[in-house]
């Protein structure tokens, strides 16, 4: 069986997870923070999916609806919270964080605030992996196709799953 969607569910699941980006817009906006959506986020970009800011604060999000009871959030998603934080680290007495905002159905929003130490847990782990990968080609034990399938499988790994039970470590 197929784990491809279907053209109508692909779209539904994009147009979800735009209602639920921009719900998050609305409630960050209601609790006094500048916030907007970058449209495409998640097409290849390198944007996080929603940035809010205060006069000495900027909080970038990764979004995510779920209609089950687990939020996957893979270590790309990470990482392009990572690098979003990084363009603005020169800035000084800014506050930076990065934020992964989850909805499940009938539940109020889930926030898992990442510390520093995720933030770099996950680059490590990353690299480690891609550094393991080109030693294994150089050496001849896996093929060039081979090498690109699984250097694209380490950033699709889920880093942490988030449930609607999880306590909320950040509230705007």
């Amino acid at each position: 069986m197929s784990s491809r969607l279907s053209p109508q569910s692909s779209r539904r699941r994009k147009w979800r997870g735009k209602g639920r980006e921009l719900e998050l817009v609305k409630l960050l906006q209601d609790h006094g923070w500048n916030a907007q959506r970058f449209a495409m986020s998640g097409q290849g970009r390198n944007n996080p999916d929603v940035m809010a800011l205060k006069p000495t604060v900027i909080t970038v999000f990764e979004c995510k609806s779920s209609q089950t009871g687990v939020a996957p959030v893979r270590r790309l998603q990470i990482e392009k919270l990572s690098q979003a934080l990084d363009h603005y680290s020169i800035l000084q007495g800014i506050r930076l964080e990065a934020v992964i905002a989850a909805k499940f159905p009938y539940e109020p929003w889930v926030f898992r605030k990442l510390s520093p130490r995720d933030l770099e847990e996950n680059r490590e782990a990353i690299a480690a992996k891609v550094e393991d990968l080109k030693r294994r080609l150089e050496s001849g034990s896996i093929q060039e196709s081979l090498f690109r399938q699984r250097l694209g499988s380490v950033y699709q790994e889920t880093f942490l799953r988030i449930k609607p039970q999880d306590p909320s470590n950040w509230h705007p």
